[in-house]
């Protein structure tokens, strides 16, 4: 239980491991990139977040909290958000950002920079009656790329046709691809099992061989 414990705790405290600490109060989102296998170079990529919505009245108060794996710049209505940087970017970082927002539409983006993970954010905006939170409803944008929907990291994720590690194997197919080494296999385990009950009635054999022959018969397979 304490290494348990222990383990839980790097994974929710450390920075240098790529874990995201869920919080409830909003979701981790990444951009919807395709499902990769190899190995990345380092390369600081970045990810750009954005979510356009609507106040009906001017903002009392308003508070930013944010997280971002692993660096973060963002902007309201094209203004910047100050933020107090922190060693370790699973720190949430809040702002009170009331006087960015204004009546009518209003833009958030967020850039966020990773150099050995995808890049992530969790985000939530909470005012005068109004909430905004990082989830689905965002759309993304990779290193220039163009729009998409943002997709959730606790979403599980699957190779598609044409994807490399995408066999697009099929268990009836297979099946019509191994059933003749599958009879294979069977004939011989069947010829060992008739011989073997010929020869144990034809000869005496003591518990000591028995366990010889056994033991040689299945390396002899192994092998």
């Amino acid at each position: 239980m304490t290494a348990v414990a222990g383990l839980t705790w790097l994974c929710q405290r450390d920075p240098g491991i790529n874990f995201l600490r869920p919080d409830k109060r909003a979701e981790w989102m990444v951009f919807p990139s395709a499902v990769e296998v190899k190995a990345r170079n380092v390369a600081n990529l970045d990810t750009l977040f954005r979510r356009e919505f609507i106040l009906q009245r001017p903002a009392a108060g308003a508070v930013l909290i944010v997280r971002a794996a692993k660096r973060v710049e963002l902007t309201i209505n094209d203004r910047k958000v100050d933020l107090v940087a922190s060693h370790n970017w699973k720190n949430a970082l809040t702002a009170e950002v009331a006087g960015l927002l204004h009546n009518g539409p209003n833009r958030i983006e967020a850039r966020v920079f990773n150099d050995n993970a995808p890049p992530a954010l969790w985000l939530l905006l909470t005012g005068d009656q109004f909430s905004l939170r990082s989830d689905q409803s965002w759309i993304a944008s990779c290193a220039g790329s163009a729009w998409r929907g943002a997709a959730l990291a606790t979403s599980p994720r699957f190779p598609g046709r044409g994807n490399s590690i995408d066999s697009s194997e099929r268990t009836i197919s297979s099946l019509t691809k191994v059933w003749p080494l599958w009879l294979l296999f069977g004939g011989v385990a069947l010829v060992f099992c008739v011989g073997g009950n010929w020869w144990l009635h034809r000869y005496s054999i003591n518990a000591n061989w028995m366990t010889v022959v056994i033991v040689f018969g299945f390396a002899g397979l192994w092998l």
